[in-house]
């Protein structure tokens, strides 16, 4: 146990205090470059989540639709952005984009199931009723 007590180890750098250059900074300069996002990313990724909340709030199923096919239009053109200047654009911003699309397609299909539900129900009540009122 001694000599675990008596072991020297390697000593920890210590970490620039608040308004200290880093060692990155004294190292390369304060100069770097910061890669801009793509267009719109933010909107995609809201668009897309906007589309399955339309899924909670039960009646917006056509709403959804539409954010949805906002959401994977508006994304489509991003990307083709995107690979058309490679290494220009942050690959952060690609993954909201690739996110947005992502709930866009999963709130397109369960919003058109359940707005084809709906469609169809309130067709086959109408020609129920309509059956009944003309033999009634």
């Amino acid at each position: 146990m001694d000599n675990l007590d008596n072991q020297q180890y390697p000593q920890q750098p210590q970490q620039p205090q608040y308004g200290q250059q880093g060692q990155y900074q004294q190292q390369y300069g304060n100069t770097y470059y910061v890669k801009p996002s793509l267009p719109d990313d933010s909107l995609i990724l809201g668009l897309g989540i906007g589309s399955i909340v339309c899924l909670l709030l039960g009646f917006c199923g056509p709403l959804g639709i539409v954010l949805s096919i906002i959401a994977m239009s508006k994304a489509k053109k991003a990307k083709q952005l995107y690979f058309a200047h490679l290494g220009k654009y942050d690959n952060g911003s690609l993954g909201m984009v690739n996110g947005g699309n992502i709930t866009a397609i999963i709130g397109l299909v369960i919003n058109g199931l359940i707005t084809l539900f709906l469609l169809g129900y309130f067709v086959f009540f109408i020609g129920f009723f309509g059956l009944m009122a003309a033999g009634a």
